[in-house]
């Protein structure tokens, strides 16, 4: 935990340090008892986050096998636990994540198999749990903001976060949420429609207010895209994050 605090204030150095660290007390936990589900997902997640320290560096050679060996995990974890939504959740992010990594590197045929699956995961993470709007905004991102045309599809993409947001309103939570519109802006500007892609993002940049400077230059440049009438694609490794 120390060392992600250190990730997201961009101390990197200092994080790999620390994750490598608590990756190492992980896999002592496990090998003291490797059939704990806690100690494993614990495992996962520290590899994960080790994986993100090369990936916002723009090194995604270096990231794979964390993000390899986090998936490795989930899925093991899934085959115990086959409906559990934040393992499956993991599994999305794992798989996008390598999709990032492969595609960045131009394997292009390889990136999509793991955009695909997931997709398929998306899809099953949601039959379980069809109303929890965070699902359908992460599933609506990848469907307009994914570097591979195979896998965007603008309506999709649409279609999923105005459900997040009736789902938001029905539950009489807050839709003023920068990180859910800046979802809608790019599903916008995904379909072409750059004018509500515009204003949409001109409010997230006014919402996302004090946010760090990487995401508020982020935010920006997506909004600098959407002015200039092109849509928001992941274009290099560090994207993933911001």
């Amino acid at each position: 935990k120390i060392g992600t605090i250190y990730f997201y204030n961009n101390q990197l150095d200092v994080a790999t340090e620390s994750l490598k660290k608590g990756l190492d007390g992980a896999q002592k936990l496990v090998a003291l008892d490797p059939t704990s589900a806690e100690w494993q997902r614990d495992l996962a997640l520290a590899s994960h986050c080790l994986g993100d320290v090369f990936m916002v560096q723009n090194h995604p050679a270096a990231a794979e096998p964390f993000y390899q060996n986090a998936l490795q995990r989930l899925q093991d974890l899934l085959k115990r636990t086959p409906n559990d939504p934040p393992d499956i959740d993991e599994v999305i992010h794992n798989d996008v994540l390598l999709g990032d990594v492969n595609y960045f590197q131009g394997k292009f045929d390889e990136a999509d198999k793991y955009y695909e699956a997931s997709m398929a995961s998306h899809e099953a993470i949601l039959a379980l749990s069809p109303k929890n709007p965070v699902f359908h905004n992460e599933y609506a991102w990848d469907f307009c903001t994914c570097p591979s045309a195979k896998i965007r599809n603008g309506p999709r993409a649409l279609q999923e976060i105005e459900l997040a947001l009736q789902l938001l309103k029905a539950a009489n939570a807050k839709t003023d949420d920068y990180h859910i519109l800046d979802t809608l802006a790019a599903a916008y500007a995904e379909n072409g429609d750059f004018k509500d892609a515009v204003a949409t993002e001109k409010h997230v940049v006014a919402l996302a207010g004090t946010s760090g400077k990487s995401q508020l230059d982020a935010l920006n440049a997506r909004l600098q895209l959407y002015e200039q009438g092109k849509p928001y694609h992941r274009a290099k490794p560090s994207d993933a994050f911001f």
